[in-house]
């Protein structure tokens, strides 16, 4: 491994392109050791999406069930610091001992699972202080569960993508956890016995909630009401929406608190035969 004296004149005429060519030549342990060295040099790896993907962990279920204790052990004692994890399987995977090593340098997670566990994600974010992306993709929902009491923020959080067929009590949760929080994207899944007007309650607070700093929302899955009510909200200064379903007359008489909107996309509906 290359290293340099921090105040090293040489060193610091070399462009920061160089670098990043070196680096390239680095394995995650060694490029971990590099970011450790000077402020400069953990700049030049996070601003560069090919050296941070070096530090990209996936992690199925079948790799951390129960008894793969010896897997959570590495986990826990890794010095590599991982930008961005894939948790992918049926359930939440336990956080044990071993996640918070992981979790405190995340900035982005992703997750794909068949149950939502909502104390299980809880634990999960509290351990990632540093986050700026989370996506959540569950295609069904968990049994209904009492919201854990929201004890941390997500200071970091500027983009929220989820994909879920029961929506509420991820939002209920999120909603009081994300104060800087820029992008909202939700994609509902359809399941049967849940109304619309229902899961638009539950959009609409959310997004009053996160309003101050919102700047894109994009959502599928909800009806005609949701650009309407977004026209009018107060407090509400977005640059981009994106809608699923809107009807002609809305787009013809805007909402004057929405002015501030560049970017528009809405699917027409229609009655007309």
């Amino acid at each position: 491994m290359i290293t340099v004296d921090r105040a090293s004149d040489s060193a610091l005429q070399i462009p920061p392109e160089v670098w990043t060519l070196i680096f390239e030549h680095f394995s995650s342990a060694d490029l971990s050791r590099a970011r450790l060295t000077c402020r400069r040099w953990n700049q030049l790896v996070v601003g560069s999406p090919s050296l941070l993907g070096k530090f990209e962990l996936k992690l199925l279920e079948k790799t951390l069930h129960p008894e793969s204790d010896r897997i959570k052990d590495l986990l826990a004692s890794s010095t590599i610091r991982f930008s961005r994890v894939l948790l992918h399987g049926e359930t939440f995977i336990d956080a044990g001992t071993w996640w918070p090593r992981i979790g405190r340098n995340l900035q982005v997670m992703e997750m794909r699972n068949r149950v939502i566990d909502i104390p299980d994600l809880f634990e999960l974010l509290r351990g990632t202080p540093k986050l700026k992306v989370l996506k959540v993709c569950s295609k069904y929902s968990a049994e209904e569960e009492i919201i854990p009491q929201i004890d941390f923020a997500l200071a970091s959080l500027e983009v929220l993508e989820l994909e879920t067929d029961c929506p509420a009590d991820l939002l209920c949760m999120l909603a009081q956890m994300c104060p800087r929080l820029k992008e909202f994207s939700l994609n509902i899944v359809p399941i049967v016995g849940i109304e619309p007007e229902s899961v638009l309650r539950e959009v609409l607070d959310f997004i009053r909630t996160v309003r101050n700093s919102l700047e894109s929302v994009s959502v599928r899955g909800t009806e005609d009401n949701l650009l309407e009510e977004l026209l009018d909200f107060e407090g509400l200064r977005l640059k981009r929406v994106s809608l699923a379903c809107c009807e002609r007359e809305i787009l013809s008489e805007p909402g004057k608190e929405q002015l501030s909107v560049e970017e528009l996309r809405v699917n027409i509906c229609s009655d007309e035969v």
